[in-house]
């Protein structure tokens, strides 16, 4: 799209290197932690490996969500249209700050959860998916991605949006010590954010 100038111009053209468009469209990242990964027994007993997904499975991510576009019951068709996007805007660096969890049962893609940091204090979550019945996948996959941000991190406290989580998803989380407070967290609650 173009305008007419509201004033006479010396260049009325630029050549402008597109590297340099890039750098002010991708703008600067916040320095995270990577994502430690988590297995959660779920109420079905199977084990579901939470971790980040990893950009050179993009590709495969989108051709699955095209299939998921195709589904037209329980809005599927319109979720796996926007997860598409984000994945696809993932892929392209059109996203700040994204991050992409994949839960794993058995080496299968069981479940998906996104989003992205505006700042430190404010994770925008985007999409939980559960990709395979049975086990509270979702519930699950949300409760990891809201730990992105939130995590009760000492360092955090006050500056977040509280959590409300399924009891029986919080209990199967893997325990341990934070050494931040010393208080009893689930693995991957303080591993994003704290020293």
């Amino acid at each position: 799209m173009k305008f007419d100038l509201p004033e006479k111009a010396s260049e009325e053209s630029l050549n402008i290197d597109c590297r340099e468009i890039e750098a002010m469209l991708q703008g600067p990242a916040m320095q995270l932690k990577p994502w430690p990964g988590a297995q959660v027994k779920l109420k079905d007993g199977r084990t579901l490996f939470i971790r980040e997904a990893r950009i050179e499975e993009a590709p495969k991510m989108l051709t699955y969500m095209e299939k998921i576009m195709h589904i037209d019951h329980d809005f599927y068709d319109i979720v796996g249209a926007r997860v598409y996007s984000e994945i696809l805007g993932w892929y392209r660096h059109r996203i700040k700050d994204p991050y992409q969890l994949v839960g794993l049962i058995d080496g299968q893609w069981a479940g998906f959860a996104n989003g992205r940091l505006m700042n430190e204090d404010i994770n925008i979550s985007l999409h939980t998916m559960a990709l395979q019945r049975g086990g509270r996948i979702g519930a699950v996959m949300y409760y990891a991605s809201t730990f992105l941000s939130v995590a009760g991190c000492p360092t955090r406290a006050g500056r977040s949006q509280g959590l409300l989580c399924d009891q029986e998803v919080l209990g199967s989380i893997d325990q341990t010590v934070c050494p931040t407070d010393g208080r009893r967290r689930s693995r991957f609650q303080c591993a994003r954010f704290c020293p």
